[in-house]
């Protein structure tokens, strides 16, 4: 294994192949497969390996392979991020955005809900709520500014239309 004939001369195969028993030519492993001796050996989930590889690839950060025998790593969908073991896709939780299979932590002031791609600041009228993942609509005769982290009440003789205090 591992060499090839040809006109009564025994050369090595090439990395990346291997050869069966009594063949005359050496061949390249299917893709998400590679060379182990003389058979080709299955890459486990969270690694890869295209055709004639050498050995399995770990996939990279925000990628994932679920299955074995994999020939590429795919990307995750917006709105989700890669497991430690590069084998699944997961939802992004509320307080991050998840962006080519990367969570990043929203910024201060900043929100978002389940399976978000990006942050935003609140909105007048709401604030962000007090474990910073969501905006919280204002209690009545409250208000706020767009990016509040508080509400703050009316005065007295005014009312709220929403957004702001009216007298």
């Amino acid at each position: 294994a591992g060499y090839q004939c040809s006109a009564g001369i025994r050369t090595a195969c090439a990395k990346g192949e291997l050869s069966d028993p009594k063949q005359a030519a050496c061949r390249a492993c299917a893709p998400g497969t590679v060379p182990d001796g003389s058979s080709c050996a299955v890459c486990e989930p969270g690694s890869s390996a295209e055709f004639g590889a050498e050995a399995c690839s770990p996939c990279a950060a925000g990628t994932v392979a679920p299955d074995s025998s994999t020939s590429f790593c795919a990307v995750c969908a917006q709105g989700e991020y890669a497991n430690a073991a590069s084998t699944k896709c997961l939802d992004c939780e509320a307080g991050s955005a998840c962006s080519a299979g990367a969570k990043t932590p929203c910024a201060e002031g900043k929100a978002s809900g389940s399976g978000a791609s990006y942050c935003v600041d609140c909105i007048a009228g709401t604030f962000l709520n007090l474990n910073g993942n969501t905006c919280e609509t204002c209690a009545l005769g409250h208000v706020s500014k767009t990016g509040a982290e508080s509400c703050t009440p009316c005065e007295a003789g005014t009312f709220q239309n929403g957004i702001e205090c009216l007298a």
